[in-house]
């Protein structure tokens, strides 16, 4: 199942199974692949809306809706990183204020990623993604880990023109993290050797407890039949 078949899947389950319930998602850093079920006919029965502040100044602008007017933004002034569980934390508040009058029930879903670029990072490759059912007071909050080429191989991959096709499979396996995590269904995820999907549980203090084992380890069996093909 490739992320397209994963895509037009999880549309027909959705309308199938969520009782007219429709998902408001922000999206920054990677996962954009979410957003290719706005290509599918019958869309409308599975998105509100999708948020994509890209640029920081963007991401800074959209994360003031969780804040009390005048209070400074963490990410403005440095507090805290644009990717991490803090940011994903305030992204959601933000989220949950868009929604509040004129989609109160709306499933929401946060995806904050940190993948491949133009230049070599020396950061993990990650995404952090948060979900709400308001309906059912239901909370999901777990981090998808990327495999990350190192610097040399990274050089490599860049002279062969690569790059950008290592972005479209980081994306696309966020984008069924992202499935898998709304329909609870470990089926829908993509992902490589050493490569996971972990449940965080906040805690009323603000920190977070992660679950001692994965939910998900790679490879499933998308990356299994996905490496059979090229052999």
């Amino acid at each position: 199942m490739n992320h397209h078949t994963a895509i037009r899947r999880f549309k027909d389950q959705w309308v199938e199974s969520s009782d007219g319930q429709r998902i408001s998602a922000m999206i920054t850093g990677g996962g954009f692949a979410f957003g290719d079920i706005g290509k599918l006919p019958g869309a409308s029965g599975v998105l509100n809306d999708i948020f994509i502040p890209y640029n920081q100044s963007k991401t800074i602008q959209f994360a003031q809706q969780a804040l009390p007017q005048g209070t400074d933004n963490p990410l403005a002034t440095g507090q805290i990183a644009f990717v991490g569980p803090a940011a994903t934390e305030l992204y959601l508040k933000a989220l949950i204020n868009a929604n509040a009058i004129t989609s109160p029930d709306a499933r929401l879903l946060v995806i904050n990623a940190s993948i491949t670029t133009t230049r070599y990072r020396r950061g993990v490759n990650e995404a952090w993604i948060w979900m709400i059912n308001p309906k059912t007071s239901e909370e999901r909050r777990v981090q998808l880990s990327l495999s990350k080429a190192n610097e040399e191989d990274y050089a490599k991959i860049a002279n062969q023109g690569l790059l950008s096709h290592f972005r479209e499979i980081e994306d696309a396996k966020i984008a069924m993290a992202a499935i898998a995590v709304l329909m609870d269904d470990k089926k829908f995820a993509w992902l490589g050797e050493g490569e996971t999907i972990t449940d965080y549980t906040l805690n009323d203090d603000g920190t977070y407890d992660v679950a001692d084992s994965p939910w998900i380890e790679g490879p499933t069996w998308v990356e299994r039949r996905t490496m059979e093909a090229s052999v």
